[in-house]
Parts: C-alpha cells; structure tokens; sequence
C-alpha cells in the first residue's frame, strides 16, 4: 500500500527530535496570540476523534514522586481559584457538570432524610424532587410543578463565618426566580421527629 506525502511528512515530524531551545522558542510565539472564535471552533473540530494514548503506570509514578510534597505558592492558588471564577461564569456546561457531579456525590444527611420524610407527609410522595437544580444551586427537596423548595441546616455548616450572608443572597436570588424556599434547622427537625415517633412520650415528656 503507498502512502500519500502528507502521510509521509506526519511520519517523518513524528520521529523527529525537537531542540529545547526549539521548543523554547515556539512557547514564546503561542504566548501572546489571540485565536479568534473561528479558529478555536476550528481547532476543537481538527481534535475531535482524537486519543491521547493511555498513560503508563511508570509515567503515573514518575509524576506522582515529581509532585509529592510540592506546595503552590499563594499567587498560583488565588490565580487558579480566579480561572475557576471565570469559567464558572462564562462556561454552562462547565457549571452543569460540576452541579450534576456533585449532585452524585452528595449523600444525604440525618437532617435532610428527615425532612424529606417532612415534606412527604405534607405533600405526598409523586411531585418531590430531590437534589433539584434552580439555576446553579441545588436545593435539597423541590415540587417543580408548585416551585416550592426545602432546604435543612444543618448547625456545622450554617452556623460558621459568612454562611447566613451566603445563604440569604442564594435564597433571594431563588426567589427573584418565581420559587418559595423554606429553611428548616436541626433543633426543629430532630424535635420534630422525635415528636413523630413518639420517643418523647415514652420519656414521659410532653409538649
């Protein structure tokens, strides 16, 4: 079978070796360019198809070993949570992915199981969403079709430096949205509970 040149030309750049000060000098060229939308589209659509072959375990550890006990300065930090910012907010499919994957990840707490069980009492069991998105939050318990939402705080979490600021400007951010979000504390839902099951009767204690 013959191979066409431009074949022959990507076998031949392929074994060739490139100088460091080569590559030097082509890093310094790419630094202050600007590609324009068309030729990103372009660039995004000459990769696809593509596979980086699979790394070897030998190479895992060799960058392992080259990284183990490397701290990153605070400027490379902040300059890394800046790039995250910017993508968050420039990026939907960057915000969608991290939301879903933490949806995933996210196990439910003592607090939420309860008032989950809270609101299934209330409202039954066909419209309650749980882990509903609204926009780029999740809330714990949702009924879409009302826009009512539920959220348990747990005393750890909402209780440290900033957190009540946070919340409030998420909540009324959910509200300017058309919903209605209800926040529930541990004390009322363990109490709650508690009265449920009927453990405080058997204590001999009324309320």
């Amino acid at each position: 079978m013959k191979r066409g040149p431009n074949l022959k030309v990507a076998e031949a750049n392929r074994r060739r070796v490139v100088s460091a000060e080569t590559r030097k000098k082509m890093s310094e060229s790419g630094k202050n360019k600007i590609f324009t939308q068309e030729h990103r589209r372009n660039l995004s659509r000459s990769a696809l198809g593509k596979s980086k072959p699979p790394m070897s375990l030998v190479h895992k550890q060799k960058i392992a070993l080259s990284s183990k006990g490397r701290k990153a300065s605070p400027e490379a930090i902040e300059k890394m949570k800046q790039a995250r910012i910017k993508k968050w907010a420039t990026d939907p499919y960057y915000r969608a992915r991290i939301i879903e994957s933490l949806s995933k990840q996210n196990k439910r707490t003592k607090i939420e199981v309860i008032l989950g069980r809270l609101v299934r009492e209330c409202f039954g069991e066909s419209e309650i969403c749980e882990q509903y998105r609204i926009g780029n939050f999740v809330v714990d318990w949702a009924i879409p079709s009302r826009m009512l939402a539920w959220e348990a705080d747990g005393k750890y979490w909402h209780n440290r430096p900033g957190a009540k600021e946070k919340d409030a400007k998420r909540d009324d951010w959910i509200r300017h949205q058309g919903w209605t979000i209800l926040r529930f504390d541990e004390d009322f839902l363990e109490i709650w509970v508690e009265e449920e099951d009927g453990i405080l009767w058997k204590r001999g204690r009324c309320r």
